[in-house]
């Protein structure tokens, strides 16, 4: 037991926790096109988790940092079927690693917040515009 709590006591001092909040620019040249042609659909969240272990400096695992984010926005667009991307985009991200001697897991954390938009085709626009 009291061994237990010893370990318990280098892990949580020794471990090193990541927390970022990033405002994402939109890469999508909104204010370019025409207003009727942009389609608000609502506010859009998704969140990802992923552990990877490295031993010996080897990474073994699949959550790399761009692998969870981009799952996190994957999901946050699965809420409108045919949303293009995400207006006002938040990502927190956090990760927590303990360092041992030859091990060192990684717990990581992302979540996408934002609100969904899509760009209407040629027919869409059309429809849209008469029956507006």
């Amino acid at each position: 037991m009291k061994l237990l709590l010893i370990g318990m006591v280098i892990v949580l001092t020794n471990s090193c926790i990541t927390n970022r909040v990033t405002n994402v620019p939109n890469t999508t040249t909104i204010s370019s096109n025409e207003k009727d042609r942009l389609q608000i659909l609502g506010k859009a969240e998704g969140s990802s988790v992923g552990a990877r272990v490295w031993i010996l400096f080897i990474p073994l695992g699949w959550a790399g940092d761009n692998w969870v984010k981009g799952r996190a926005y994957k999901k946050a667009l699965k809420f409108y079927p045919n949303a293009d991307g995400l207006i006002d985009q938040v990502q927190t991200y956090h990760k927590t690693s303990v360092p041992l001697i030859v091990v060192t897991p990684q717990v990581k954390f992302a979540k996408v917040k934002g609100t969904a938009y899509h760009i209407r085709t040629d027919a869409e626009l059309d429809d849209y515009l008469k029956n507006k």
